[in-house]
Parts: structure tokens; sequence; C-alpha cells
């Protein structure tokens, strides 16, 4: 089985080479944005500019025509179209090639525990070649092949090779001369015939014979050779995390198929062709204690040559010659595989990967061995691979890394971030008057000035001078033609007239004229989709409002809500009735005005000032026009409306 003490060291040690490297990479990152940031702060801004938190990426935006020499011929026209908003997607990008060097460890887990008789801490080493090419963002196919050496031995002694308990052959014949007759053995044959397979296989020496060497223990140890070459299928896992443009750690699973041809030897004789003299050696390997003494005794009586041909079965599996021919030092197996990955990005073009992975077959003979003391072992061998790989990126300069570096994403968060109605700047409020600049006729009207929907200063009754200049904003009509500079008028008919007789004094009351109501220049407050609260920015709006109210108290006014169309009707009026009931409690409580000049109304979404447009929002990020139904009107009603109750419906909007 596998040593655990040898998984550790490598886990470690890899694990370290990893964390050093990704330190290096994250710490290189670091610099290169700070560079970057310097840069843009001396760098002179134009007008116009966006400020945009971005990684650094050096490829084009797809909403860029440059984007096309990044895609195929054949998908130019698929780009077009979505560039002219016909077709929803993108046009898939070129890509790289990613082509790898791998070098590792290799240990086998079977009935021998890995280690070499050496002593070096790493059982086996393996290296190969790989090419993989990305068929998406998360799923990608390799092609690789490899290929290595494994060692191992046990410190415990067994006698299971030769075992007359169970069967009535011998279990491992490579130990008995090839011989595989318990019969023949007794009789004192020694050695198989020429045409025998361990005959063959064993040239430099007879085949082992612990048997006529008259001892009943053996140390198992082999060394395999194994060459490997198969097709993966790799899943990306960081692909899931979409909050940056590129992946500077890429973790990856692996499955796949292969084809494999192993030989396995053993070292059982000594430099002059005898075998070894297990049962000389002094501890017993019964006793745990005695572990360490075992190992430094075999490790300086084994020579390490393997020269014996370790046990070897039929080989059914065969593709390159007659199925019965069984002198083949070389067995072929096919194989499943599982693992897992991690890949450090040092730049576009090179990276540096970890990789695990098991191989499964149906094979017990990797190690030589296959039986215990009295049977046969209960599980197939494996083998296992833990390497690192030195990764390159190989394509034209108009193509993209490898997609699993790459957001898959990407192209979505953008459309998310840009409206493509307009540019970001369209809605800003330079004049803070909050009318969107696109609709705003006077974009730099005068702070705290009220304006109308379409961001025009108010002159509330038409007399010439701006509100914000007049000293009497709302002067009634009929005495327009009399005001002064400042924009007030006096009016004879509300005051008191005096008549001076002799004697006598005669005081008379005229009855004022009946009020006069216009909400031709009163202006409008706007509202956020699906809310209710009024906005800072419309103070000044409802400060006129309130002017006008108390400059004319018989005047009374009707707060219409509005809304726009998205949503059902009856969420719509409750939504309108909210707007309404807040402006109208607004101008009582901050503004002073006499609860009795004011009455809540909805129209909810059938009053619209721009109609025929889409329920389901036919354009991204804010629409303006839209916005402009979002409202609340005040009109004239001298009727003596009362306000309207809260209609039937759900509970709408957030304040």
């Amino acid at each position: 089985m596998l040593k655990a003490r040898h998984l550790l060291i490598f886990a470690v040690l890899f694990t370290l080479c990893g964390s050093v490297l990704f330190a290096q990479d994250a710490e290189e990152g670091k610099k290169k944005k700070k560079e970057k940031a310097q840069k843009e702060e001396k760098a002179p801004k134009e007008e116009g500019d966006k400020v945009r938190l971005r990684d650094d990426y050096p490829y084009p935006s797809v909403n860029s025509t440059e984007y096309k020499d990044f895609v195929k011929k054949k998908r130019h026209d698929q780009h077009d179209k979505y560039l002219d908003n016909q077709y929803s997607y993108p046009a898939f990008p070129k890509n790289q090639w990613e082509v790898g060097i791998d070098l590792g460890a290799m240990m086998i887990s079977g009935d021998i525990n890995a280690g070499r008789t050496s002593g070096f801490p790493i059982p086996g080493y393996n290296f190969g070649a790989h090419i993989r090419k990305s068929f998406g963002y998360i799923f990608s196919m390799r092609l690789s092949g490899f290929g290595g050496e494994t060692q191992g031995y046990n410190w415990r002694a067994n006698s299971g090779w030769y075992s007359t308990e169970v069967r009535d052959v011998v279990n491992n014949p490579s130990l008995t001369g090839g011989i595989s007759s318990h019969a023949a053995l007794d009789a004192g044959q020694t050695q198989a015939g020429d045409d025998n397979v361990y005959s063959i296989l064993n040239d430099e020496f007879d085949t082992p014979n612990y048997h006529a060497a008259g001892q009943g223990i053996v140390y198992y140890n082999y060394s395999t050779k194994i060459r490997n070459i198969n097709i993966e299928g790799i899943i990306n896992f960081n692909n899931i995390r979409f909050h940056r443009r590129r992946n500077l750690v890429s973790a990856y699973g692996i499955f796949g198929v292969g084809n494999y041809i192993f030989s396995a030897k053993q070292d059982m004789l000594d430099a002059n062709g005898n075998e070894y003299d297990f049962e000389g050696l002094s501890a017993d390997y019964s006793i745990d204690a005695n572990r360490k003494d075992i190992k430094a005794s075999l490790r300086d009586l084994f020579d390490g040559t393997f020269e014996s041909q370790a046990m070897i079965a039929s080989d059914d599996y065969w593709i390159f010659g007659a199925l019965d021919k069984q002198d083949r030092a070389w067995q072929y197996r096919p194989e499943l595989h599982f693992g897992l990955g991690l890949a450090f990005k040092v730049s576009k073009r090179f990276n540096i990967g970890w990789e695990n992975k098991v191989f499964y077959s149906d094979e017990d003979l990797l190690d030589g061995q296959r039986f215990s003391d009295i049977d046969d072992s209960k599980d197939w061998d494996r083998y296992v691979t833990s390497n690192v790989s030195l990764n390159f990126n190989l394509g034209k300069k108009e193509s993209f890394e490898p997609l699993w570096w790459m957001n898959p994403l990407d192209y979505s968060y953008d459309e998310l971030n840009e409206p493509p109605c307009c540019d970001t700047w369209e809605f800003g409020d330079e004049d803070g008057d909050g009318v969107p600049d696109m609709f705003d006729e006077e974009p730099n009207s005068r702070k705290d000035c009220p304006v109308d929907t379409r961001g025009r200063e108010l002159d509330s009754d038409g007399d010439g001078i701006k509100d914000c200049d007049d000293c009497q904003p709302f002067t009634p009509r009929h005495l327009i033609e009399q005001i002064n500079d400042c924009g007030a008028a006096f009016d004879p008919n509300k005051v008191d007239t005096v008549f001076m007789q002799p004697q006598v004094v005669e005081v008379r009351e005229v009855a004022p004229a009946k009020p006069e109501c216009s909400d031709v220049m009163l202006p409008n407050v706007l509202f956020d989709l699906n809310r209710y609260g009024v906005k800072p920015e419309f103070d000044a709006q409802l400060r006129t409002v309130a002017n006008y109210l108390q400059s004319n108290p018989g005047v009374k006014l009707c707060v219409v809500g509005n809304t726009d169309n998205r949503g059902g009707n009856a969420y719509n009026d409750v939504l309108a009735w909210k707007r309404a009931s807040e402006v109208k409690n607004k101008l009582i409580t901050e503004y002073g005005v006499n609860p009795t000049q004011l009455s809540v109304q909805y129209a909810g979404e059938n009053n619209p000032v721009i109609g025929g447009l889409s329920a389901t929002g036919d354009k991204k990020g804010i629409d303006a026009q839209h916005a402009l139904n979002r409202r609340v009107d005040f009109k004239c009603c001298m009727d003596g409306r009362m306000d309207m109750g809260r209609p039937a419906g759900p509970d709408a909007g957030r304040k």
C-alpha cells in the first residue's frame, strides 16, 4: 500500500511550491495595478471619459469592431449582427492551445509497500507531455502521454509464494525457477525448460528458486516501468466564480481513459546470481518495533539491479500479436483515471500546474505480486501520479488565451454596466434640478430655482420675470400690466376705501373678487421606479407650490399621483395614491400649507406624459421616458373635491 509519509512529503512540497509561485504572481499583479493607477492619475482626462474599475485586460471588448479580429471569418456575420443588435450573442473567439511538459512522482498502491530499496524518499518518477484545447469556458480536452518507473518493497517477510494449503500449484512460479508444480519441485527439479516464459525473460541469470535454496520466506520487492497514452476531459471549476475578467488560479477536475503497458521486475538475486539469504536477517519481522532495523538490513542486502522477471499473467488484452504468446515482458491494459489539478498563471503565455491522478484497471500484478500468505489479494493494483506541469499557450497574436482563464459572463456584465440606449452622461443632471440632461431644455438653470418638467425656470404668473427674481411670483392676471421692476403689483380693490365728509365718516368694505386658480405653470414632482418618497432635488418645486398656495389662500389644488405602466392596475393605483399622500403631507408639515387647500387624488397609469411605452421595458439601465410618467401633478380643483381614499389593492412601493 502507499506509504503515508511519502504522500505527506509530496503534498507539503508541492503545496509550498505552488503557494510561493502564487504569492509571487499575486504580488506582481498588485504592483502592476498600482503602477497603472499612478499612470491614470497623472494622465489628463478628456471630457466625457468614463471612469471604470477593470482588471488589466489586453483584449478588445466584444462591443468593439476590433473584436472581429479575434473571431474566425466564418463567425464574422454573427458578430456583425450582434453589433447591430440583431443577434443576442457575440461570436465565439479564437483561443490558444496549451502545450505542456509534465514531471513528477509515481507510485503503485498494491500488495507491496511503495518505496525505493535505496532509501530515497520518492518511490518513483514519471515524465511526459500534453496538448490541451478549450471547447468552451468550462470544458476542455487534453491528449497526454507519459512514462516512468516506480519501486516498492515489504519489510515483513512472506511465505505465500509457495503455499500448499489452498492451491495444488505454486502461487508464484517467478520465485521457484519458473516451476508451478509442487510435485516437480519435490522431485528435485530446479528450473523450468528453455521454453518457459521466465526462462526466456530472465536472460542474465536463472530464475530465482527459493524452494531449492531451502528458504521458506522472501521479502517481496519490485521495480515497475509504465508507459501510458490517454485522452482526458477537464472541467474547470474557477469559471463558476464570475467576479473578475480573468482568473489567476485555475482549479479543475480530470476524467479520462487511456492505454498503458507495464513491465515488473524484482530484485531476488545478488550480483553473483544467487538467492538472498532472507532467513539470515536477525530481526524478528513479526514485531512492529523492528521495522526500521529490518528495512536498514534489506537496503544493505539488496543490490538494486532488479534482474528477475516478476510474476506475469496471461495477457488477454495484447493487441500486437497472437493471444497465446506470453513471453512478453510488457503487458497491455486499458485504464480509467480521475484527478484534480491547480494551475497558477505567470503570464498570458505561461502557467505552472500541479495535478494528482489515480489510474484504475483490472490488473493485480503491477507490483509483481497478487498473493498474500494464503490467498489472492482482494483489490486490483492502482498507480498514482503527482506532477508539476510547465504549460505554454500557443496561438496567433489575434487570439485569446485559453478560455478556462476567461470569464464567460464578461460581455454580459459589460452590457449590464453600460446601458445600450444611450451614453451614460446623458442621464446626468448637471444643474441638479431633477430633470435628466437628455430632457433638460435649460441644462444650466440656477440652483434652487423651480423648473417645469422640461427643466425650464418657472415664471408662474407669466409676467416675464422668473420666479427666482419675482417679488410677487403669483401676481393676479388682471394686474400683470401694473407690475413694477420687482414683479409686484398693487390692487386697490383689495384695500379699504375711506370717504371723508364733514363731521361724518363712512367706511365701506368692498368684497374681494372670486379667487382665480391657474395650474399651467405649476411644477411636477418625479419619482424613482417603485418609490413614493420625495427626493431632495424636488424641494424647490414644493417651495414653489407652497408659495403659490400661501399667496392665494382661496385656491385649492388636487395633488394627483401617477405611475408608469409597469405593474398591475391595482398595484399602480395604490402606488399613485401613496405618492400623492406623501407630497401632501410634506407640503403641510414642512412648508406650512393649509391642509384645506390640498386634496389627494390618483390616476395610476392612466394619464401618462409619454404614452405607448413597453410595459416590459425595452431599454436597459435608466429609462427617462418612463421616469416622466412617474410623477405627481398639481391641478386646480375649485369644485370642493375631497381626498380620495386608499384604493383596494396590494401594498405597493418603497419610500
